[in-house]
């Protein structure tokens, strides 16, 4: 098993790679009515309804995140696969109160149901996701291959942008996390916001 100072590098790595292509919201500088509408929280909450109808149609619960396919003018271009998604689609919140860290804050801050300044504490309804990110990861993207041949599996494919906002919120939703809860059977565990 690969080290926790490995698996950080690599959280930098992906973090960085996403800010360096300027999807990065920064949640925590939003007012609460400006938070409501962000990009980053209705790709969260679409994300949700989309994994909430596929796995109920086709029984599904894993899935590939990838960019819609490229125009059919671009010669060779395939679309990228962003991670490895598993899908718990029962319902949890992520509860936390005002001495939480300042990162915490910022991902309930975004609830409407967010009370942090009156009682001290915020509950967010939220999508548990195991997920194993293949943008850095040679082990992951080969991960991915065995999916896309796994007739169980289901592509959910979004705009490029979309992808790396919903990827980041996993990975950041993932370091807040204590060390302990972080990995389930070799997928890291994160979180999507939904019902906004």
């Amino acid at each position: 098993p690969k080290s926790s100072n490995s698996s950080n590098s690599v959280d930098r790595s992906v973090v960085q790679l996403m800010k360096t292509q300027a999807v990065l919201v920064s949640q925590s500088s939003l007012s609460r009515g400006e938070a409501e509408l962000s990009p980053c929280l209705r790709a969260q909450d679409y994300v949700c309804q989309r994994l909430r109808t596929l796995s109920a149609e086709a029984n599904c619960f894993r899935f590939l995140l990838q960019s819609e396919p490229p125009h059919l003018t671009q010669a060779n271009a395939r679309p990228k696969t962003y991670a490895c998604l598993w899908a718990m689609t029962g319902e949890s919140h992520w509860i936390t109160t005002a001495q939480a860290s300042q990162s915490l804050q910022a991902f309930c801050s975004c609830s409407n149901t967010c009370t942090c300044h009156k009682s001290g504490q915020s509950s967010s309804s939220v999508m548990k996701i195991l997920f194993r990110e293949c943008l850095t990861s040679d082990d992951n993207q080969k991960l991915a291959a065995l999916w896309l041949r796994d007739s169980a599996v289901q592509l959910l494919q979004l705009p490029r942008s979309m992808c790396l906002r919903v990827l980041l919120q996993l990975v950041s939703t993932n370091r807040q996390l204590p060390p302990s809860m972080r990995i389930l059977q070799d997928f890291k565990v994160g979180f999507l916001q939904s019902n906004i």
